[in-house]
C-alpha cells in the first residue's frame, strides 16, 4: 500500500512555537499586573491619574488589606515572643507565688491578643 498524501509537520511545529510564545507573553503580562498592583496598593502611591479597571482596583485594595494584615500579624507574633520570653524568665527566676501571678497575667494578655487577632481576621463579626 502506497501513501499518497503526506504533509509536512511544519504546521504543528509552527503552532507549538506560537503557543509557547503566547504562554510566555501571558505569564510576563501577569507579572507586570502583579507588580503594578503592588505599587498601587501602597498607601503613598497616588493612583488618581491611572486608568484602571474595576477588577484591578479590587485586586489592589485586597492586596493592600492583606499587606496591612501581614503587618498586624508580625506585630502580634513579636508581642507573643516577648510574652513567651517574659514568662520563661518569670518561671526560672521567681518564687512559686510570683510565677503563678506572672502566668495569670500572661493568660490574660494572651486572651486579649487572641480577641484582637480574631477581630483582625473577621472584622465584620462583632
Amino acid at each position: 500500500m502506497r501513501i499518497l498524501k503526506v504533509s509536512m509537520p511544519a504546521l504543528h511545529i509552527s503552532l507549538g512555537i506560537f503557543l509557547k510564545l503566547f504562554n510566555l507573553f501571558e505569564n510576563n503580562a501577569h507579572e507586570i499586573d502583579v507588580f503594578l498592583a503592588i505599587k498601587c496598593s501602597r498607601k503613598s502611591t497616588n493612583t488618581s491619574n491611572l486608568s484602571t479597571s474595576a477588577a484591578f482596583n479590587k485586586y489592589s485594595k485586597q492586596l493592600r488589606e492583606a499587606t496591612d494584615l501581614e503587618g498586624e500579624a508580625e506585630k502580634a507574633s513579636s508581642l507573643a515572643a516577648r510574652f513567651e520570653q517574659a514568662i520563661t524568665w518569670a518561671a526560672i527566676s521567681m518564687e512559686q507565688a510570683q510565677a503563678e501571678h506572672a502566668i495569670a497575667q500572661f493568660k490574660q494578655s494572651a486572651a486579649i491578643c487572641r480577641s484582637q487577632a480574631a477581630e483582625l481576621v473577621n472584622p465584620h463579626k462583632s
